[in-house]
């Protein structure tokens, strides 16, 4: 049975009956299943084919559908699996080489969407050769009173009885349990997006729909649920599910308000009868943040596009912070050593899991197909965990990015990203391994500040955290082999389309500084000396503030082997240009002068602050101190000014931004 002819039969026999509720709308089973049929015979035209007791299905074509969560949605859906095609949703927030990526990589030869979208996806259909159709609204209950017309019900039963004898019919529409229903795309965390094939029998183990995330419209429509007068509507929201980053920011969102909307909010929130997070790790603080605000200990839970749900916390029981709880029934799991196939149960691996809701393949991906599989047809997950003393699952992170190997560790990101949330000065971060030749990889931590600390900082003009603080507060926190040897302010995480941290890019420090100080330079329409990008190490950024280390090469040497006066002028003139490129458009440097304290040897290393110190008019005023990184003796200082246009505004940027270290 395929998944249109299992909703068909509930239609048949509770045609009436309400079957989803979007946008205070309600729609039936039989409107639903009559606007798919509509839909249908679009598709059917447009690839020149009929609908009728002896048509050929589409066989397989795959057709994209671009409509936000709706009962349009849901029709075109199901009109794809009546016509015999494979549905692909193209998501809202792909940009257009995205949606491209995808349509190209699954074959896309039909697309369907709601008028909203129509001049982008008519657009981007004609690059694609696609045929485009609009997908037509689905009447509602609302709109045509209880149920439907006499003429649409005999319609709609019409074609319930035709979808359930197809299997009669010659050629008709009849599908196996196996074939593939859907085409979801991977969100991409460490790589192009992939194309996940679900077959009927996956789809109809479990389907789960996610709505578009607002942080008022949430608490909005959570207060016109249960509103402070004790009552509740008759479409009140009872259950939310989201990512953490969505938590993150509802908290934020929550501590903007005033407090009459603060009690309003908290109360209608409290009314609620589950909330669930999923997607990636939830963060211990704002767990715990977020119960202290609504009284909901949020059931966290474990899924991939791949099988959606595996695992999860209890719904009446012990719901562990950190974890992802337990198997759902019928889910089979497995944790796989580095080099152990047989299974390691108690320890640390890779999780692998079999669930009636798997996918069947990679879209055009045999290869990677077969190496995501065991032997005895487990899916291997790409994420390492453990289990703990009560046999809840822990996620450590992803294998290829969340995991980190720091001389001879294995480390988690999420676990010390964990702690780092802790600090009062902390809003966001992301860890991740930085390449090293000595140690594998070091720790890094990508940290956005708080608001109100970031700007009372940059009042003394002081970065908003330095590593040092953040080293001394981590010390009885985390292991020393965990706590961060580089740190790098920004004003947001990038993230992908479902809220996870990116972390496609690894780079050695090197590189990393390379392409920062190369990214920087083309904005301040200036060459950067050669020899500034040799041996250089960036380690802090933020608007008006760089600190970097810098490795003395021979070929800067005098003729007492001591770094050369004039090349070390060049790096000054250099690095001051790039720490105002932070905050404002360079046009010259007008003045500079450079004081010697101590000579600095040829592979020698040395720590070099540049600061903004001063503002007048489009003058810009730097000091560069440069400082032995073994024994902190002064070497250098130089003061250099510059003209400037457009202050407080980086290049490339449409807001005043402390990210300019692009990783």
């Amino acid at each position: 049975m395929d998944v249109f002819k299992a909703v068909s039969k509930q239609g048949h026999t509770s045609g009436d009956r309400i079957a989803i509720r979007a946008d205070k709308k309600s729609y039936t089973y039989f409107q639903l299943v009559s606007s798919a049929c509509k839909i249908s015979k679009l598709l059917f035209t447009s690839y020149g084919k009929t609908v009728d007791g002896t048509a050929e299905n589409l066989g397989g074509a795959r057709v994209g559908i671009v409509a936000k969560p709706s009962a349009e949605f849901v029709a075109g859906v199901l009109a794809t699996w009546f016509s015999g095609g494979v549905a692909v949703p193209l998501a809202l927030s792909y940009p257009e080489a995205e949606l491209l990526h995808v349509m190209n990589d699954s074959d896309v030869s039909m697309v369907l969407s709601t008028e909203d979208h129509q001049e982008l996806m008519k657009s981007i259909a004609d690059k694609k050769t696609a045929h485009f159709s609009l997908i037509p609204s689905v009447p509602s209950s609302q709109t045509t009173g209880h149920g439907m017309s006499e003429a649409g019900e005999i319609d709609a039963s019409a074609s319930l009885k035709k979808i359930e004898n197809s299997d009669k019919i010659k050629g008709g529409l009849a599908r196996s349990w196996e074939d593939p229903a859907m085409i979801l795309y991977t969100s991409g965390t460490t790589g192009k997006p992939k194309g996940v094939v679900h077959t009927h029998k996956s789809i109809l183990a479990q389907v789960e729909f996610m709505p578009k995330f607002s942080v008022s419209g949430i608490w909005q429509r959570w207060r016109e649920s249960y509103p402070k007068d004790g009552t509740t509507t008759n479409d009140a929201i009872t259950v939310f599910t989201g990512v953490p980053t969505m938590y993150s920011r509802l908290i934020q969102g929550y501590e903007n308000m005033d407090p009459e909307a603060k009690d309003a909010s908290a109360s209608a929130a409290r009314q609620l009868r589950l909330m669930m997070s999923g997607s990636s790790a939830l963060p211990l603080p704002v767990m715990q943040q977020w119960e202290t605000i609504t009284g909901h200990r949020l059931l966290e839970r474990y899924g991939m596009t791949e099988f959606v749900m595996g695992i999860s916390n209890p719904l009446k029981g012990l719901r562990k912070g950190g974890t992802v709880g337990n198997p759902l029934p019928g889910v089979q799991t497995k944790i796989l050593g580095e080099d152990d196939d047989a299974g390691n149960p108690t320890g640390v691996g890779e999780l692998c899991i079999k669930s009636p809701s798997l996918f069947k393949e990679y879209w055009n991906l045999p290869e990677v197909t077969r190496s995501s599989f065991t032997g005895d047809h487990f899916f291997k997950t790409g994420d390492a965990v453990t289990v703990d003393e009560d046999g809840y699952f822990v996620i450590l992170g992803r294998n290829s990015a969340d995991i980190m190997k720091v001389g001879g560790y294995k480390l988690s990101a999420l676990e010390i990203e964990a702690t780092l949330l802790d600090h009062p000065s902390v809003s966001e971060c992301c860890v991740l391994g930085l390449m090293d030749k000595t140690y594998g990889e070091i720790v890094c931590a990508i940290i956005v500040p708080d608001a109100e600390v970031k700007r009372k900082r940059e009042e003394q003009m002081m970065p908003a955290l330095s590593l040092e603080e953040l080293s001394n507060w981590a010390r009885t926190k985390l292991a020393p082999y965990k706590i961060p040897t580089r740190l790098i302010l920004w004003d947001s995480i990038p993230r992908n389309a479902m809220g996870k941290k990116y972390r496609g890019v690894t780079l050695d420090e090197s590189m990393a500084s390379r392409k920062w100080l190369e990214d920087m330079s083309k904005g301040l329409g200036r060459e950067l000396e050669a020899v500034t990008l040799q041996g250089i190490e960036i380690n802090l950024v933020q608007k008006g503030l760089l600190g970097c280390t810098f490795l003395v090469p021979e070929s800067l040497s005098d003729k007492d082997g001591n770094w050369d006066g004039g090349a070390m002028a060049v790096l000054v003139d250099d690095v001051a240009a790039c720490v105002v490129g932070t905050s404002a458009f360079v046009k010259a440097s007008v003045d500079f002068h450079l004081s010697f304290y101590s000579p600095a040897r040829i592979r020698e290393t040395v720590e070099v602050e540049a600061k903004i110190v001063g503002e007048k008019g489009r003058l810009i005023s730097v000091t560069v101190e440069i400082k032995k990184k073994d024994n902190a003796e002064l070497v250098a200082v130089g003061r250099v000014w510059f003209t400037t246009d457009n202050i407080n505004r980086y290049p490339g940027d449409d807001e005043d931004t402390t990210i300019t270290s692009k990783l």
